[in-house]
């Protein structure tokens, strides 16, 4: 796996408790430089997943990961990105969109740095695109599984308004044989 691969998994039943639980983490927007203007990300939250969506994803998907949360990332109007970022805590991340809100994940290099960024850093702002090569792009339908690599520099572009998902964090590609 380079950036990402689809996986031929079992779609989330409509019948399963999807509300969010408890606040996890909240993703403050921030600046960035995209064509010379200064513009801010979306703002996303992660809510902890019910356990009833929990037992049926470690019956269903994977048995052992780190969290699965329940993502609400609020895009739109002039907030169209996630921001160019690595995860801190996981390696990998086993994604489940239930409303894509047209984003495309976007894989990034920036100038002078490694492709692979294993050392997170600590941010005060964002990314200046100037100093970005693209390396890949692709659109996540909604209810398609994708395991998304997390070490190289990522974002979600071109949202349009809210995106939702679930996410499973994992330490590792769990799915090598796929």
């Amino acid at each position: 796996m380079k950036y990402y691969k689809f996986l031929d998994l079992p779609q989330i039943p409509d019948h399963l408790d999807l509300n969010p639980g408890e606040m996890m983490r909240e993703f403050k927007s921030m600046e960035y430089i995209k064509d010379g203007k200064i513009s801010m990300t979306s703002d996303v939250v992660a809510y902890q997943a019910t356990t009833e969506l929990q037992t049926w994803i470690k019956d269903n998907i994977i048995p052992e990961y780190k969290d699965v949360s329940i993502r609400f990332q609020y895009g739109g109007d002039d907030r169209t990105t996630n921001g160019v970022h690595t995860d801190k805590t996981r390696k990998f991340v086993l994604q489940y969109n239930l409303q894509h809100a047209d984003g495309i994940l976007t894989y990034w290099k920036e100038e002078g740095y490694p492709e692979l960024r294993p050392e997170v850093e600590i941010r005060e702002s964002g990314y200046d695109y100037s100093k970005l090569t693209k390396l890949d792009e692709v659109f996540i339908p909604n209810k398609q599984w994708v395991l998304i690599h997390t070490k190289v520099l990522h974002s979600v572009e071109n949202l349009t308004g809210s995106r939702i998902n679930v996410q499973i964090s994992l330490d590792r590609d769990s799915f090598d044989n796929q």
